[in-house]
């Protein structure tokens, strides 16, 4: 990204109806990806806006919400304003349309470091979280929902960004895997 927004990919359904989706992502945190900082602080307050840092799982137009990945700055250090929700020192509470619908990890452990990718510790896997944090109990790596009706509509995957990928946050997904049921 040169720039804050959302860049997408779309998972064909080929008009199955379904109600459930699971799936899972393996991916890892470069510099300070800032998890729903974007929500309060940029006014991205929409399903539609890049109210993450990480993966948002929606189907249909107008989007419905089903799952989002967020990538907070760091498990062990306090910065209030870009932590997960769920780490030791905790960050801005998800937007009310996610609800608990999330996995939000973060690969580092230590204070900001502006561009280094952090390979040790994969975001979404449930593993590597501080002690106190409550982000690696929350079910991961595999997330299943049921959807409050039926639907045939396509899934879209959106990877979303407060500011340039070339400045100081990305995220390198390694897996994404979606399946409908």
């Amino acid at each position: 990204h040169s720039s804050a927004g959302c860049t997408s990919v779309t998972f064909p359904t080929r008009g199955v109806p379904y109600t459930k989706v699971c799936g899972r992502s393996i991916a890892y945190q470069r510099g300070t990806d800032d998890a729903f900082h974007n929500y309060n602080t940029y006014n991205q307050r929409s399903l539609d806006g890049y109210y993450v840092d990480g993966l948002s799982v929606t189907h249909g137009n107008p989007r419905s919400h089903i799952w989002t990945f967020a990538a907070g700055i760091s498990n062990g250090v306090s910065y209030p304003d870009l932590n997960c929700p769920c780490a030791l020192y905790p960050g801005p509470a998800a937007p009310p349309f996610v609800g608990e619908n999330y996995f939000c990890e973060s690969g580092s452990s230590e204070s900001l470091q502006l561009g280094l990718w952090y390979l040790d510790d994969p975001l979404w896997d449930s593993q590597g979280c501080a002690s106190g944090s409550t982000c690696c109990d929350r079910g991961g790596p595999w997330f299943t929902t049921t959807l409050s009706q039926e639907v045939r509509e396509d899934i879209e995957v959106r990877m979303c960004f407060g500011e340039s990928t070339s400045h100081d946050e990305d995220i390198g997904v390694e897996q994404l895997e979606i399946y409908i049921y």
